[in-house]
């Protein structure tokens, strides 16, 4: 195994997990949706966001999840170091810093992956607040920090090969 089998690896183990969480609030999402329905004409426009902020929440999670499963080897050898793809399969050595981009990309992709969807979730919260004149600063404030969340995912999962490189210096030094 080396460093790209493991990176495709990681790709399908958070994959596997972003599933069994999108799974498991399957029943919670008909249910929500389902009344939201019902209570359509007494809503409004409430129940449109509702049921929008219901199902695309859960339709994003399993995309993410399906994407991460399907696609986990061409993005392992993707976001892996050239030097690393380019070693000899016979001779497989994963080093310190392979494994530690790996853990940045992975934390990376757990990041985004997570704050997606909340980020989502809050600002439809938020709509449905703002029209009800009962907007709250907790609800501003837990959007941005899910923006913040998703930001800080896509630095890691991008600045993967920089960071390994920083941790390098760091040690050396």
């Amino acid at each position: 195994m080396n460093s790209k089998d493991l990176l495709s690896l990681a790709f399908k183990v958070l994959g596997i997990y972003f599933l069994v969480t999108a799974l498991s609030t399957v029943g919670f999402t008909i249910t929500a949706t389902i009344s939201a329905y019902q209570d359509l004409g007494e809503m409004g426009s409430y129940g449109y966001l509702s049921m929008i902020n219901n199902v695309g929440s859960l339709v994003l999670m399993l995309g993410i999840a399906l994407a991460m499963i399907s696609f986990s080897g061409p993005l392992g050898k993707r976001f892996m170091s050239k030097a690393a793809t380019e070693k000899d399969e016979s001779k497989v050595r994963i080093t310190k810093e392979d494994i530690l981009q790996i853990v940045f990309i992975s934390l990376g992709i757990y990041l985004v992956a997570t704050s997606i969807p909340n980020t989502i979730s809050t600002i439809a919260v938020y709509q449905l607040e703002k029209v009800s004149d009962s907007a709250s600063l907790a609800t501003l404030l837990n959007i941005y920090s899910n923006l913040l969340g998703l930001l800080i995912g896509v630095f890691l999962f991008f600045g993967s090969r920089g960071l390994r490189r920083f941790t390098r210096f760091l040690k050396e030094a």
